[in-house]
C-alpha cells in the first residue's frame, strides 16, 4: 500500500518498515479531521502543510497543534492507523491478531512488513474497534460572554504562580501542578490556568489568542485558543497542554528527609 520509492533514494529499515532515510523524503498522508493541514508519515512523524516536522517525541504518541483558533489533539498512533490503513486492511489485522497482542509479538512484525505501517498502528488497530481509535480531538472550552481576539502580540513580561498546594519533590514535586499563567502585553495583564510553570510564549515568541473580560475585570484567556509562533513566523507548541482535572485537596505532609526539612 505504500508509495514506491524512486530506486536512487536511500532507504533504512525501522522496525521492519523499509523508509527513506531522508526523512523529508518519507510518504505522507493527511491526518484524519484536520483538512489536510498536517500529514503523517508511516512511522508516526508529524508535518505542517508546509513540510516542516513537528516531531515531539517528549509528547509522543499525543501532540497538540494549532489548528483553526483552537487546539488540535492529535493521536500520532491513531493518525497512522486510520490514514494508513482502510477498513478493508484493519479488518485483517484483527482476524490475525488476537486482542490484547503487544507491538512486539512476531506477528506484529510480519504485518508491519506487509502492510508498511508502524508496529504500533498495527497493535492498536488490533487491541480497537474502529469506533474508539480517534486520531484528532478539538480541545473546546465552555466560553460565557463576548470574545475579543489579540493577535501577534509580543508579552513584556510572562509571570507563573502556583495554584495549587505546593508538594516537595518526594512527594510529585510541582512539576505537574496548577499555576496561573500571566502574560502583560501593552500594560494589561492576561491569565489562564495550565499545569507546570513552563512558559507557553518565549522571548522573541508572537502569541494569538481569544479572551473575555469578566465582570471584574480580568482578561481570561481561552486556553485552547492559544497559538504561539517562534520568530520565523512558525507555530510552535511551549508548555504543558495536558488537562488538570483533579486539583490536590490537602496540604503536603511533612517532609520525610532531613534535608527537604531544612528547605
Amino acid at each position: 500500500m505504500s508509495e514506491r520509492a524512486d530506486p536512487k533514494i536511500q532507504l533504512m529499515t525501522i522496525d521492519g518498515l523499509r523508509l527513506p532515510k531522508d526523512r523529508m523524503l518519507r510518504p505522507r498522508r493527511g491526518i484524519p479531521g484536520l483538512d489536510d493541514a498536517y500529514a503523517v508519515t508511516q512511522d508516526g512523524r508529524v508535518y505542517s502543510a508546509e513540510h516542516d516536522e513537528l516531531w515531539d517525541a517528549d509528547q509522543w504518541p499525543r501532540i497538540w497543534l494549532p489548528y483553526s483558533e483552537r487546539l488540535a489533539i492529535v493521536d500520532v498512533v491513531a493518525s497512522v492507523a486510520i490514514a494508513w490503513l482502510d477498513e478493508k486492511q484493519r479488518a485483517m489485522i484483527r482476524d490475525r491478531l488476537a486482542p490484547g497482542t503487544l507491538h512486539g509479538d512476531p506477528a506484529v512484525r510480519a504485518l508491519v512488513e506487509e502492510l508498511a505501517v508502524s508496529k504500533h498502528a498495527v497493535a492498536l488497530v488490533a487491541n480497537k474497534p474502529d469506533s474508539e481509535i480517534v486520531p484528532v480531538r478539538l480541545e473546546i472550552e465552555e466560553v460565557v460572554g463576548d470574545i475579543q481576539r489579540l493577535e501577534r502580540a509580543q508579552p513584556s513580561e510572562y509571570l507563573t504562580y502556583l495554584q495549587e498546594y505546593s508538594r516537595p519533590p518526594s512527594q510529585g514535586g510541582n512539576t505537574s501542578a496548577l499555576h496561573v499563567h500571566t502574560m502583560v502585553i501593552d500594560g494589561q495583564k492576561y491569565s489562564f490556568f495550565a499545569r507546570g510553570a513552563r512558559h507557553w510564549v518565549y522571548k522573541g515568541d508572537s502569541v494569538s489568542f481569544g479572551f473575555r473580560i469578566t465582570e471584574k475585570g480580568h482578561r481570561n484567556v481561552l486556553r485552547g485558543s492559544v497559538v504561539t509562533q517562534d520568530k520565523a513566523g512558525r507555530p510552535v507548541i511551549r508548555g504543558d497542554r495536558r488537562a488538570k482535572p483533579v486539583l490536590r485537596s490537602t496540604p503536603a505532609k511533612a517532609p520525610g528527609s532531613r534535608r527537604e526539612q531544612r528547605d
